[in-house]
């Protein structure tokens, strides 16, 4: 794969189980496509199993019909993040790795909900996208007593609103400021756009693929479904830095794939999501 490779592949007699447990805290009624985009990018990057926990009790008609592949759990009950404390539901829910934030909205529950997220006991992977980041700055350094490994994938938007000051267009400043951002956080920082960059603190990567046709509503709900599967292979054979960098590249190539076929100007972030299969194919015969 070049400067960066897939997940190890699963072993012969794998279940789905051994292909891990997402759990995606996205969607609301204004934005309920975010949600199953996210999920969406999390079975087509191979997560065994994907749950999209919902406060938007709507979501679970959507679900069925787009993506039957995954399961629904029904928050639109709870009032634990109205007094301070991470729904009941999540914590007893069985599952590996987290995603959160796509199409949330910016609001009071969302705050509570990403500081509970970052002060839990949990130790699998944490991804914080869009809505999440949105409301994450007074947090964000909380990220460093976060136990498992934390991921932020922030626009230039974003990761304005994080750092109280806008994001540098050029490469040198780009780099820096999501090497920043990974430092304050503790975590491995994705700032999006053309050339996206990947920096764990010290150490970054340019992705060189991807094109101006990725630039629709969308395509970072995909990406950060596909991290959250990615991350759920975290161990010996493959680091946090690692998915982050695959993510990445399997995104951006599957955005040149779909721009190929459909051209820039009429490709859809759910275009994108299912040429994954496809890169990902290509790129475990090389």
């Amino acid at each position: 794969m070049g400067e960066v490779k897939l997940p190890p592949p699963l072993a012969p007699d794998a279940h789905k189980g051994d292909a891990g447990r997402l759990f995606v805290l996205a969607g609301s009624a204004a934005f309920p496509g975010a949600a199953l985009l996210c999920v969406e990018g999390a079975l087509r990057g191979g997560a065994g199993l994907v749950t999209l926990g919902a406060f938007e009790p709507s979501l679970a008609g959507a679900l069925v019909a787009r993506r039957p592949e995954a399961t629904l759990l029904d928050l639109s009950q709870s009032s634990d993040l109205v007094t301070g404390h991470l729904p009941r539901e999540i914590a007893s829910h069985r599952h590996q790795g987290r995603v959160a934030g796509p199409g949330l909205g910016a609001g009071s529950l969302t705050r509570q909900l990403v500081r509970c997220l970052l002060e839990d006991s949990f130790q699998g992977p944490l991804v914080l996208d869009a809505d999440a980041l949105n409301v994450a700055a007074p947090f964000l350094e909380q990220g460093r007593n976060y136990p498992g490994s934390l991921f932020l994938t922030p626009h230039p938007g974003e990761g304005a609103r994080l750092f109280g000051k806008a994001i540098p267009k050029e490469e040198a400043g780009r780099i820096e400021a999501a090497g920043e951002l990974a430092r304050r956080a503790g975590a491995i920082c994705i700032l999006k756009g053309a050339g996206s960059v990947v920096s764990d603190g010290e150490r970054s990567w340019i992705c060189r693929a991807g094109n101006p046709g990725m630039a629709t509503g969308g395509t970072g709900d995909v990406l950060a479904g596909l991290l959250g599967a990615y991350a759920l292979r975290i161990g010996p054979e493959f680091s946090p830095f690692e998915a982050a960098c695959a993510a990445t590249w399997v995104h951006a190539r599957a955005g040149d794939r779909a721009a190929q076929t459909l051209g820039r100007f009429g490709m859809l972030a759910g275009d994108l999501a299912l040429e994954i299969a496809a890169v990902q194919r290509s790129e475990e015969s090389r």
